[in-house]
């Protein structure tokens, strides 16, 4: 049986480095073990982010979500994936709940109203950018 931490911590450590084709080989060599584990959706989701295959990264990221829905930083960075396909306000709400469940996401906050200000309305964006920085 292979080393199921030690081959994960690769992955991502390709995933880290750049080397996507590294990553996915590692990704697939892992869900042949546990298809159905959530980390390798998530991990999945990041990298075909990355490779800019972002509709499989939705389907991806939503099934992680959909098993760790109290997971902050996964919310944050799934917002992030829909304001790269274009979804301003399910982007807004996607940080919205990351910040609910971790209001301390500074990082999350500042990419909320840099969206709010690109997509939605910049008097507003620039507001809430005030705020994070008024608050921090």
């Amino acid at each position: 049986m292979a080393d199921f931490g030690g081959d994960l911590a690769e992955a991502r450590r390709a995933l880290g480095e750049g080397r996507l084709g590294d990553a996915e080989t590692g990704l697939r060599r892992l869900l042949s073990e546990r298809p159905e584990d959530l980390t390798l959706a998530h991990l999945a989701a990041q990298i075909l982010k990355r490779q800019g295959r972002r509709e499989q990264a939705r389907i991806a990221y939503e099934r992680a979500l959909a098993g760790r829905p109290r997971d902050a930083a996964l919310h944050a960075e799934y917002a992030s994936l829909l304001d790269d396909l274009g979804e301003g306000e399910a982007s807004v709400a996607a940080y919205d709940r990351a910040l609910a469940l971790a209001p301390g996401l500074v990082d999350a906050a500042i990419d909320r109203a840099i969206v709010i200000t690109r997509r939605i309305d910049r008097r507003r964006g620039l507001d809430a950018l005030r705020a994070v920085a008024e608050a921090n």
